[in-house]
């Protein structure tokens, strides 16, 4: 993905993000489940997704700062927009064939305090599930607090 095509796809996510925003509050209000749009990502042939309000951007695969005596899927640091981001390749936490290719992406996840990029093979799409009431998070990093997501 050129930087032009992600600059388009970062504008129509945000844009999606406002609308689910709105939707949430809309039915929370009304005591409903919300109609909850997840941010669809490949990693070695599977499909994974997470929130798109926890989706704070997706960017292309960036040179880091790497930090000592850290794992090896641990790929370090980037400065995104004076925010200090720690940044993980998924491929390589998970066990899986770490190839690059144009549609290498890091997707970045904020949740409460927690920021981290995610290093993926691809952004898929932006799939809506409708009437949700709760979304059981799957822990695949060792944090204290796990952002939510899953498999697909």
């Amino acid at each position: 993905m050129n930087e032009a095509q992600m600059e388009v796809y970062m504008k129509q996510l945000q844009d999606r993000q406002h609308q689910a925003q709105t939707a949430a509050s809309r039915a929370q209000e009304a005591g409903l489940g919300a109609d909850i749009d997840f941010l669809v990502f490949a990693l070695g042939g599977e499909e994974f997704a997470v929130p798109l309000l926890e989706v704070k951007s997706v960017l292309a695969l960036p040179e880091t700062t790497p930090v000592p005596y850290m794992p090896e899927y641990y790929l370090g640091i980037v400065n995104l927009h004076g925010q200090i981001v720690s940044v993980v390749d998924m491929r390589m936490k998970l066990k899986l064939e770490v190839q690059n290719t144009p549609d290498t992406s890091v997707v970045v996840l904020e949740s409460g305090k927690t920021c981290m990029g995610l290093v993926v093979d691809s952004i898929n799409r932006v799939l809506s599930v409708k009437n949700v009431k709760e979304v059981e998070p799957v822990k695949i990093l060792d944090v204290e607090k796990t952002l939510n997501g899953g498999k697909i």
